[in-house]
């Protein structure tokens, strides 16, 4: 895989549920060219690499992305685009590629487990109630499954 199809996979990947951005750390440092390993010895320290550190995406109970550091995934290359290369690899070599059985299963638990985090109603301009009203028409507590039989059942 080049970078651009590199990338692309890992966007799609389902680990990372639509939320590749979140769980990828990039970090830019400055190593010994001889050990590809940053020395206490700073001068010697003259080659920049970039490091990556990447994992599943999880979500709260509130619906925000957490990223599971998953150290296998861990990698860096001479470039941005060597490391995300190297990443896809790791990626694909421990949860599948898309026609493998892993990554297929991948797929089905993430279109089966999506909770809603925004009904639509709420960022459009149907909003369906006023702004002074203190009344959430969502009960407590409730996980929501989006998509609803009828998103209008979700406001009675």
């Amino acid at each position: 895989m080049d970078f651009f199809d590199s990338f692309q996979f890992l966007n799609a990947h389902p680990i990372f549920s639509d939320a590749f951005s979140y769980c990828l750390d990039v970090d830019v440092v400055k190593v010994d060219p001889e050990t590809n390993q940053i020395e206490e010895d700073e001068a010697r320290n003259t080659k920049v690499q970039v490091w990556l550190e990447c994992g599943p995406a999880d979500f709260d109970e509130y619906g925000n992305v957490h990223a599971i550091h998953d150290v296998s995934l861990d990698c860096g290359g001479d470039s941005f685009e060597d490391a995300i290369i190297q990443l896809a690899q790791l990626v694909e070599k421990k949860y599948g590629g898309p026609d493998t059985p892993m990554y297929m299963a991948l797929m089905k638990e993430l279109t089966c487990r999506k909770p809603l985090i925004v009904p639509r109603a709420v960022i459009s301009s149907e909003y369906p109630f006023d702004d002074d009203d203190d009344e959430f028409p969502f009960e407590e507590n409730h996980n929501y499954e989006w998509p609803f039989d009828d998103p209008e059942d979700v406001w009675q």
